[in-house]
């Protein structure tokens, strides 16, 4: 499914001019796709996560997007309080939350993938 739903978001940006950066350094989306079946995905997430603020701090203008089954598990609001460097939370499976916050930005994309899933847009997608 995380595959599928990285795939559904790849294509929503692509739509919106986005297109595919091998270098997360040089992205403007990131995408991080989450699965939480087990206890260590969701601290694979969590520290995936932490790795990328330095950078949300160098680039503030960065989107950075949770998505997955740990915004559905732990809810958007609760995450946004635990993580203030991600920008936009979205739902399994959902990839409005994001088009909606991009479609103004428009445009590069990146693909890594394990149980985690990262997507990032000048656009970065990490799967």
């Amino acid at each position: 499914m995380n595959v599928a739903d990285s795939q559904r978001v790849a294509s929503a940006l692509e739509k919106l001019g986005y297109l595919a950066e091998a270098d997360i350094e040089q992205a403007d989306v990131v995408v991080l796709n989450t699965c939480v079946v087990r206890q260590s995905a969701e601290d694979k997430a969590y520290g995936r996560l932490t790795t990328l603020l330095p950078l949300k701090q160098r680039r503030p203008d960065m989107v950075i997007n949770l998505m997955g089954c740990l915004v559905g598990v732990r809810g958007a609001e609760k995450l946004a309080e635990k993580l203030p460097g991600v920008d936009v939370f979205s739902p399994p499976s959902e990839p409005g939350p994001l088009v909606i916050a991009t479609a103004s930005l428009a445009p590069v994309m990146t693909t890594d993938t394990a149980c985690v899933e990262l997507v990032a847009a000048s656009l970065t997608l990490i799967l």
